[in-house]
């Protein structure tokens, strides 16, 4: 037996219904997937209409206590005349539990879908933004680091030339002082030459 809820040939263990108007097989959880245990009387099953039977038929009228206009004052009864005129009347009509129980379950999984297709588009938009900014702070410190690098480099030899600097002019003066002693030790050599040369003579 091959059922036109799933296309399946499988027996349901829910058990099965028949349609009265196309004679087309279906599973109970199928059709009704929130109640998969409900039972129907054989009456029930006698009359039972699948989905798109259900919607081929007219509505039914729910018997309530609406009033209705009687009179045909305003009825146009001319052929292809047009009825705008006419009083409209509310009517209510029962719908079919199945139908809605369809209408619900494809809502459900559209929503699904929907959620999931944009939860993964916002993840995909803000990893894409977001990425080009997070190579640039990397770029940034990267860069900050090798400044950093350089500076210490630069330190050290401004350092070692200020130590080489006060050397320098320490050497400068301790040359400056040998200079004095030498020209006052080259003094008293003179001096005393020419005493020994006033001696002689």
């Amino acid at each position: 037996m091959k059922y036109a809820c799933c296309k399946s040939t499988v027996d349901g263990t829910s058990g099965s219904l028949s349609c009265t108007t196309c004679k087309l097989n279906y599973h109970v959880a199928c059709l009704y997937s929130s109640d998969k245990r409900r039972v129907f009387s054989a009456e029930q099953r006698r009359s039972w209409l699948c989905p798109g039977c259900s919607l081929s038929q007219p509505r039914t009228l729910i018997n309530d206590n609406t009033p209705i206009r009687t009179g045909a004052e305003n009825v146009n009864v001319r052929r292809g005349a047009s009825c705008i005129d006419s009083p409209t009347q509310h009517v209510s009509y029962e719908a079919d539990p199945t139908i809605l129980e369809t209408v619900k379950n494809i809502i459900a999984s559209e929503m699904s879908v929907m959620r999931a297709e944009l939860r993964s588009a916002i993840a995909e938009a803000i990893s894409r933004e977001v990425k080009p900014i997070i190579e640039e702070i990397a770029s940034i410190r990267e860069s900050m680091s090798f400044i950093n690098d350089q500076h210490e480099i630069i330190m050290k030899i401004v350092n070692e030339l200020e130590k080489d600097s006060k050397s320098y002019s320490n050497l400068k003066s301790e040359i400056g002082n040998i200079k004095k002693s030498m020209a006052v030790t080259e003094a008293d050599i003179n001096k005393q030459e020419q005493w020994a040369r006033r001696s002689n003579v």
